[in-house]
């Protein structure tokens, strides 16, 4: 059972993971040039 629990929490913490490195890069795209600009 607990090996079970540990393999989900280590999947959401990957997806989690790469949604904050994706949300990261999409915001740094869309505000460079917005600083640059201003």
């Amino acid at each position: 059972m607990w090996v079970l629990v540990l393999m989900l929490v280590a999947l959401v913490s990957r997806w989690v993971v790469r949604v904050l490195l994706v949300g990261a890069r999409l915001s740094a795209v869309v505000l460079i040039p917005v600083l640059v600009g201003v």
